[in-house]
C-alpha cells in the first residue's frame, strides 16, 4: 500500500474531479465536506449538492464519502440510521471503480 493510501486523507466539497481520484487516495481516504460554517460552503444546499455530485455512485460509496470514512478516521461509531442510503442516477462522470454499474 502506498504511503498516500496509508497517511493522507483528502476532502472535497463540490468537485467531480475529486471522485476520479478515489483510486489514488484509496476508498477510505476521501471525505466529502460541506465546509460549514464558512460563507463559501454548500450549506444549506448540502443534500442537493450530494445528490447532484454523487448520483452515479453506489449507496455504499455515498455513505463512505459523506460519513463512513470520517467516522473510521476518528474512530467513531455510526448510528443505525446513518447506514441508510439513497438511490443512484447519473451525475459527475467518473471512470472510478466505485461507479455504480
Amino acid at each position: 500500500m502506498a504511503m498516500s493510501q496509508r497517511q493522507i486523507y483528502a476532502t472535497f466539497q463540490e468537485d467531480c474531479v475529486a471522485l476520479s481520484l478515489t483510486p489514488f487516495f484509496g476508498d477510505g481516504h476521501l471525505l466529502w465536506a460541506s465546509d460549514y460554517p464558512h460563507p463559501d460552503s454548500v450549506w444549506p444546499n448540502s443534500r442537493d449538492t450530494i445528490e447532484r455530485q454523487m448520483r452515479s455512485l453506489t449507496p455504499e460509496m455515498r455513505r463512505a464519502l459523506t460519513h463512513g470514512n470520517a467516522a473510521a478516521l476518528y474512530g467513531l461509531a455510526l448510528a443505525a440510521s446513518a447506514s441508510r442510503g439513497s438511490g443512484n442516477n447519473t451525475a459527475c462522470p467518473t471512470s472510478s471503480p466505485t461507479q455504480a454499474g
